[in-house]
């Protein structure tokens, strides 16, 4: 995961791993979950031209790829649940890093309370990063 995220400080916040228009909003991102302290995706993205959140889940193996599916599905239903509180809270941390990076599309990009896309993937040390989007 490491390699994913220095690309994307290093090239304006893309995220060529997930397709064309993304680019990386947070890193172990916390939602709050009913009677926990909240559950831990590896990546928030952005898709800029639609302003729609991503929502990615890595594994080392492909054989935590079945969890990681049940995961990022998790997830998903918790970003549905909040997405009227945190869109504009992203939206205003996507625009401030978008400045920072200098990347104008992101510094201009609102963040829509739509339902997220879902990645899932395998990223290793020694592994070019496989990351596939799911179906909805």
């Amino acid at each position: 995961m490491l390699a994913l995220l220095r690309h994307a400080l290093r090239d304006e916040l893309r995220l060529p791993a997930l397709g064309e228009g993304w680019v990386l909003l947070h890193h172990e991102w916390r939602f709050r979950a009913e009677g926990r302290r909240g559950l831990k995706c590896d990546l928030l993205a952005v898709h800029l031209p639609s302003g729609r959140l991503g929502i990615v889940e890595l594994k080392d193996a492909d054989s935590k790829l079945l969890g990681a599916e049940e995961q990022v599905r998790g997830y998903a239903a918790l970003w549905s649940r909040d997405a009227r509180e945190l869109a504009p809270v992203f939206t205003q941390q996507l625009q401030a890093m978008g400045r920072l990076y200098g990347n104008t599309a992101a510094s201009l990009c609102t963040l829509r309370p739509w339902d997220a896309r879902l990645f899932v993937g395998v990223v290793g040390p020694d592994v070019a990063p496989r990351i596939e989007e799911l179906a909805p």
